[in-house]
């Protein structure tokens, strides 16, 4: 899972709709400029940020990864879920047209770290990631 999360009553999010994804195919570029990260931010908890060394998504699947992840996820529209799937979906040049390639990968005996604070603690519960 992404730090997005589409709902039915969700407007358009305004960090999203500055990546002009609806813009996009598969095939095109585009250069985006003034992309409010700001908007990003101020909808994200930055108090339940976590990290936790992991592997790559995509063959070969390296542990070679931190990834960062968030609690609660951001909301976005169902027009904009819609446009980002019509752009990954069955693209060759993202994971070689397979999406996320792989499923849910157990915890194993990975540490998840809260970040946020100076004060660390562990975790089992189910997080949205961010990025790597």
């Amino acid at each position: 899972r992404f730090c997005f999360k589409s709902d039915d009553k969700a407007e358009d999010n305004v960090f999203i709709s500055s990546l002009q994804v609806d813009q996009l195919s598969s095939d095109t570029e585009i250069e985006i400029a003034n992309v409010p990260l700001h908007e990003f931010m101020k909808n994200l908890d930055v108090d339940a940020v976590f990290s936790y060394k992991g592997s790559k998504t995509a063959p070969d699947c390296s542990e070679t990864i931190e990834w960062f992840v968030v609690k609660t996820p951001v909301l976005l529209s169902p027009r904009q879920l819609k446009a980002f799937q019509k752009l990954w979906q069955n693209n060759p040049k993202f994971a070689q047209g397979h999406g996320n390639n792989r499923h849910i990968q157990p915890l194993n005996r990975r540490k998840v770290v809260h970040v946020a604070t100076s004060s660390s603690k562990t975790t089992d519960e189910k997080w949205y990631i961010i990025g790597g």
